[in-house]
C-alpha cells in the first residue's frame, strides 16, 4: 500500500471513507476516521499563525511563487463553508431600535461582534476589488439582456460589456469545470444556478439610478 505523500493532508484511506461516509456500513470503522480527519483538521488550523508569519515576513514576490488565483479562490470557499458551519449569522434592523434580528431570533452580542469582524474583513475586500467595479452591474445587466422584456433597456456600450465579462467568466468557468475535486463541484453548482437564473423569464427588475435591485 503507497504511503501517504509528505504534503497531503489525508490519506487516502481517510480520504476514500469521508467521500463514502454516509453509506458506510462499518459505524466503527467511519466514527475512528471521523476522529482522524478531525484532530488532523484541527493541527490544521493550529498553524494558520505559520502561515500567516510566513506571509508577512517572506518577500511577496517570492511568495507568488507558491500562491495562485485558484488557491486563493479555494480559500473563499473555505472561509464560507466554515462561516455557515459556525452558525454565522446576518443581522438585520434599524439602530436606533436595536431590536435586530438574526437567524435564530433576536440578535445576540455574539452575531453583532461576529458581523462587525466580516464587515471589517469585507470593507478590505472591497479595496482590493475596486468599489465602483463593473462585475457588480454585469449579473443583474446580463439576466436584462437575456430577458425580452428588459433587453432593449440595455444600452450597447453596456451590452459590450456585458458580453466582454461573460466570455471571460465563461472561459475561466470552463477551465474549473475540467477539474476534480469538491472546489469544482461548488463553481459547477455556482455557475448552473447562475445560467438557470439568466435563461429564466418574467424577472421584475428595478432601476434606481445607476443601482439595480432585483425582487421574484
Amino acid at each position: 500500500m503507497p504511503g501517504q505523500k509528505r504534503e497531503e493532508l489525508l490519506t487516502k484511506m481517510e480520504r476514500d471513507r469521508l467521500n463514502s461516509r454516509l453509506v458506510m456500513k462499518d459505524k466503527k470503522a467511519r466514527a475512528a476516521n471521523d476522529i482522524r480527519v478531525r484532530k488532523k483538521l484541527s493541527a490544521w488550523l493550529k498553524n494558520i499563525p505559520d502561515v500567516l508569519l510566513i506571509l508577512g515576513k517572506i518577500p511577496n514576490d517570492q511568495i507568488r511563487e507558491e500562491l495562485s488565483d485558484d488557491d486563493i479562490y479555494k480559500l473563499f470557499i473555505l472561509i464560507e463553508a466554515s462561516m455557515n458551519i459556525g452558525k454565522f449569522s446576518p443581522i438585520v434592523g434599524r439602530i436606533e431600535d436595536e431590536r435586530w434580528i438574526g437567524y435564530n431570533g433576536t440578535a445576540e452580542d455574539l452575531d453583532i461582534w461576529r458581523s462587525w469582524n466580516t464587515w471589517n474583513h469585507i470593507e478590505r475586500m472591497y479595496d482590493l476589488c475596486g468599489r465602483g467595479n463593473p462585475v457588480e452591474e454585469f449579473n443583474v445587466l446580463d439576466m436584462m439582456d437575456a430577458d425580452e422584456k428588459f433587453h432593449d433597456y440595455i444600452t450597447e456600450e453596456q451590452r459590450r460589456g456585458v458580453r466582454r465579462i461573460r466570455r471571460v467568466v465563461e472561459t475561466n468557468i470552463d477551465k474549473v469545470l475540467g477539474e476534480e475535486g469538491d472546489e469544482a463541484k461548488v463553481f459547477s453548482l455556482r455557475y448552473a444556478t447562475y445560467l438557470a437564473t439568466r435563461k429564466s423569464r418574467g424577472l421584475t427588475v428595478a432601476l434606481c439610478s445607476r443601482s439595480v435591485v432585483m425582487t421574484p
